[in-house]
């Protein structure tokens, strides 16, 4: 009797032992799934924010922004860039000197640009459950800097888009993606 009862009482233990461990196993592999998939879906996110940024390099894209940034390759105009009241200068060079609504090449040039912008943007919108569909220091590393150029060089013109012709929310999305960013220092003051 001895015999069986070591044999049933060590049973139960080696029972209750297996169990515990079965149920730590299942709880890392939990964890291991759940960190594979994160993985995996900032990897999906960066690949997708890299996609928009190839689209933004395409001739049609890239002749669009070049002729944006045509008319401000000249070097006293890029000193003024963070200066103070450089807003307003650039605001009066951008509505008299090169942007006069009549020219409609430029006009399309900026809207193509601007609303490129707002769709990067919204490619990295999140809300508290979804990180969104783009990785968003990706985006910021490749694109911020020239949509934080556009909107202050052109930050009149927009708005006489957005005011007069009816593009409400022309460049909105861009613009409040870079305002949320504390990291960025905003090029027009």
């Amino acid at each position: 009797m001895q015999l069986k009862d070591a044999i049933a009482e060590n049973w139960i233990v080696i029972k209750s032992s297996l169990e515990a461990i079965s149920y730590f196993c299942v709880i890392v592999g939990i964890i291991v799934a759940y960190n594979s998939y994160s993985q995996e879906r900032t990897e999906e996110r960066k690949s997708n924010a890299l996609q928009f940024i190839m689209h933004f390099q395409k001739d049609a894209m890239m002749k669009s922004r070049m002729e944006l940034q045509r008319p401000w390759r000249n070097p006293a105009l890029s000193s003024l860039s963070n200066k103070s009241g450089s807003a307003d200068i650039f605001d009066d060079i951008a509505m008299k000197h090169i942007f006069p609504i009549d020219q409609k090449d430029t006009v399309s040039d900026l809207i193509r640009v601007m609303d490129y912008l707002d769709a990067a943007a919204s490619c990295v919108a999140s809300s508290d459950d979804n990180p969104g569909v783009c990785e968003k220091a990706v985006i910021l590393d490749h694109l911020g800097e020239f949509a934080d150029r556009l909107l202050c060089l052109y930050r009149a013109p927009i708005e006489e888009l957005r005011t007069k012709y009816s593009m409400a929310k022309l460049g909105t999305k861009v613009e409040a993606l870079l305002n949320n960013e504390p990291s960025f220092d905003r090029t027009c003051k």
